[in-house]
């Protein structure tokens, strides 16, 4: 397999997943009445706009994962990204969130007395 093909694969199944994650969260917003994830996040800036992507991570891989393993890829990407949406919403978005800001090191401390803190000295 060329890596130009594998290349455009992996796209193709990030696409389809990430559309996936999409629907199944209007599905979800849907049917238990809650406000769906915002997906896009538009920044204007002078005259320039700024449009980003902002799907749930936490939903996103297993698609992808699905996709790239089972065939036909594409279909595997997009069903894997409903289920995983669609059932598990941003549950653990938030709980992956809290736990990097938790292990994170705090602001204005430097990244070696963090390190050090956290990671006992041998000899000592």
């Amino acid at each position: 397999m060329s890596i130009t093909r594998f290349a455009f694969r992996i796209i193709v199944v990030l696409g389809a997943a990430i559309a996936g994650n999409y629907v199944g969260d209007q599905m979800r917003a849907r049917a238990t009445g809650e406000k769906g994830h915002q997906f896009q996040v538009t920044h204007k800036a002078g005259e320039d706009t700024v449009v980003a992507l902002n799907p749930n991570l936490t939903n996103v891989g297993p698609a992808v994962l699905a996709g790239l393993v089972l065939q036909p890829h594409v279909i595997w990407a997009f069903l894997g990204g409903v289920l995983a949406s669609g059932l598990l919403g941003e549950k653990y978005e938030k709980k992956a969130g809290e736990w990097v800001k938790q292990n994170m090191p705090a602001r204005g401390q430097p990244a070696t007395e963090w390190i050090k803190k956290k990671l006992p000295i041998r000899g000592e």
